[in-house]
This record gives structure tokens, sequence and C-alpha cells, in this order.
């Protein structure tokens, strides 16, 4: 799939269906500066309401809530739903990051749900996982 990362999110089939481009945005983390308009947060809900992937849905449900755009209710319930299902098969491997991200994405779908949105998070580029797993060293 292109995974560059444990965020449901980082990987390429989730940048092409939010139709982000390799540069700046999956690796130099150019995504913490994109703004999700109106206009953009409409067109990626109705691709979402068009896609048969559950996946990448999940993964652009998940996406919108972290850049703290305001999701309907809707499509916090079966991203939750999805993620819990998802999390449940995994959750018994302690030291499997995915299942600690997976988590963590729960838990700020569970606020977004209860608040409306969160607060803008950080999306983890290329680079912040390549550091992360010190493929690059910060001299």
């Amino acid at each position: 799939m292109g995974a560059w990362g444990y965020n449901s999110f980082s990987n390429d089939e989730t940048f092409d269906f939010l139709q982000l481009p390799v540069i700046p945005y999956r690796v130099m983390g150019g995504v913490d500066d994109l703004e999700v308009t109106e206009d953009i947060l409409n067109d990626i809900i109705k691709d979402i309401d068009n896609c048969d992937e559950a996946e990448i849905k999940m993964a652009a449900i998940i996406f919108l809530v972290y850049k703290g755009c305001t999701v309907d209710a809707k499509y916090i319930d079966w991203a939750l739903e999805q993620a819990e299902g998802e999390y449940n098969s995994i959750k018994s491997d302690v030291t499997n990051k995915r299942s600690i991200k997976l988590g963590e994405e729960i838990d700020n779908l569970k606020k977004a749900k209860m608040c409306g949105k969160i607060d803008e998070l950080h999306i983890p580029s290329i680079m912040d996982s390549a550091t992360e797993k010190g493929i690059l060293q910060n001299n």
C-alpha cells in the first residue's frame, strides 16, 4: 500500500485519494500547512461517499479529524466502527506500533465526536517516519 508510517492515513493510497501530491505533502510534512477549506472538505466528503474501499474511507475521515475539520457524526461513527474492529484484531500484540497509533486515532475520533472537532494535530510525513525509524539521522 506504500505505507510510510503507522497512522491509518500514512500511505500512498490515502494521499492519492485525497489528491495530495508527493511533494510537499508526503515527503516534507507540508500537510500541517495545508488549509482544508469548506470547499475542499465538501469535495473530500463527496469522494468518501462514493468510495467503496473501507480502509481508504476510514483513513480519509481520520485525516480530516486530525486536520481539525468539523466532520459529521455519521462519518465519525462509521470510522470508529472500522477502527475499533481493526484494533480488536491486533490489540493483543502490545509491541505492534500500528495498534498503538490506532488506539490514538480511536481516542481522537471519540473526542471529535464529543466536541464536534479537535485541535489540529501533526500529520506525519515520510521524513518523520524515516527519522523515527532511524533511517535518517539528525546531525
